[in-house]
């Protein structure tokens, strides 16, 4: 019922303010113009986790766009999918003024399939909207929910997620039950508990106002030493049946341990191919290497996203038959080969990308940070390290996307 109101009360707001002056270009403060490209006027958040099972994010932002630098952030694009679903959506584009010229509404918003270029099989969507306007400078606002239906991750918050972008104001609220621990950590900011919450809810609430833009310079720190952010991670949580914990690193190794349980087993004419493979060979580095140019000779990359096929990898088998499979299908299929000729290897989860955020997970906060697999192979004296969707790479080579990464 609160989720409820607070949405209408939102839309009913969004209606009020639709010629609102406090809009005009004119009162936004000197200070915030400065090296801006845009201007986040207000935005407003609140995320609910309603269950182990659900959670609810409701949304309304209102940026202001100076020039054409800040166009990318007056676009609407909110992903979906069967665990995820944008329930409702909105948005108004301003004039200088801050006078309302023209709306759209949820239905007349594109809802188009999700095309990275890399995914031959794709269950998600995206509905967007853009208004396309060149007349500098305008305003934007929209307005949004999402249901979630795991409680895997949970939306965190960065109020100034990009260079050249100021903020007047920002404020996130995270709801949740009396016995349910979500953990957060924060940069930059502090949290308020709510001395009187929501009946049977705990509420804290985190706000910034009046934030500078800034020219990130060049070798600059990555992105929580900069500015405010405020991580968000559950301990007990729920997706697509399976339940598990990840208040340590552990709990979540465990996890994708149960993702990956009985994924291991190959056809046996492979397992006669691997064992034939290896038999002349008399060291285990020998004999990966040579498994290693076998798999990258008779499989290629192709990413295939369906249901929580972003975290679980799909069986050795199905990879063997078809001989394509993403990072997380052609490093289990690895791990399987070297399981197959008594060789012992790990299916390691990592933060792959060449951004400096990339480089770096929060140590000391266990959640989903990850977006990419490689397979680690413990050697007497050493270990290798297994890229598994390249069919160039040699054994043991990791380069710029995935090199010098805690696992």
């Amino acid at each position: 019922m609160r989720t409820f109101i607070f949405i209408a009360l939102l839309f009913a707001t969004g209606t009020v303010w639709a010629n609102d002056t406090r809009y005009h270009v004119k009162n936004i403060p000197e200070n915030l113009l400065k090296k801006a490209n845009a201007v986040k006027r207000m935005e407003e958040v609140r995320f609910e986790v309603v269950s182990l099972k659900e959670t609810i994010l409701t949304k309304r932002y209102v940026i202001t766009v100076l020039n054409e630098g800040g166009d990318s952030h007056a676009a609407f694009r909110e992903y979906y999918d069967k665990l995820r679903t944008v329930k409702s959506a909105q948005g108004i584009l301003y004039d200088t003024a801050g006078n309302a010229i023209k709306k759209i509404k949820f239905k007349d918003m594109s809802d188009t399939k999700v095309i990275d270029g890399m995914s031959m099989l794709d269950d998600g969507r995206v509905k967007s909207h853009n208004f396309h306007h060149r007349s500098y400078p305008y305003t934007v606002e929209y307005e949004v929910e999402i249901k979630h239906n795991h409680t895997y991750y949970l939306d965190s918050w960065s109020p100034q997620d990009a260079a050249n972008l100021s903020v007047e104001q920002s404020r996130y609220v995270l709801v949740s039950p009396q016995d349910y621990q979500v953990r957060y950590k924060s940069f930059n900011c502090k949290e308020t508990i709510d001395a009187s919450p929501e009946k049977e809810k705990k509420v804290i609430e985190w706000k910034v106002n009046a934030l500078p833009a800034f020219v990130r310079p060049f070798a600059s720190p990555v992105w929580t030493e900069l500015t405010p952010v405020v991580l968000l991670a559950p301990s007990e949580f729920y997706i697509d049946n399976y339940k598990g914990n990840m208040s340590q690193w552990s709990d979540l190794g465990r996890v994708q341990s149960e993702l990956n349980k009985g994924r291991d087993k190959l056809p046996d004419d492979v397992v006669q191919k691997a064992q034939a493979i290896v038999a002349p060979l008399k060291t285990d580095a020998e004999k990966v290497k040579a498994l290693y140019t076998f798999m990258q000779k008779n499989t290629r990359y192709i990413s295939i996203q369906l249901g929580i096929g972003g975290w679980q990898p799909f069986e050795a088998a199905f990879i063997a038959q078809k001989g394509y499979g993403d990072c997380k299908g052609l490093s289990n299929y690895m791990y399987s080969l070297l399981k197959s000729v008594g060789i012992r290897s790990h299916y390691a989860i990592i933060r792959a990308g060449r951004a400096k955020e990339d480089r770096f997970i929060t140590e000391d906060f266990p959640s989903k940070q990850s977006n990419h697999v490689v397979l680690c192979v413990p050697m007497q004296k050493d270990t290798m390290w297994l890229e598994c969707t390249s069919q160039t790479d040699p054994a043991g080579y990791m380069g710029s996307f995935t090199g010098n990464r805690k696992a």
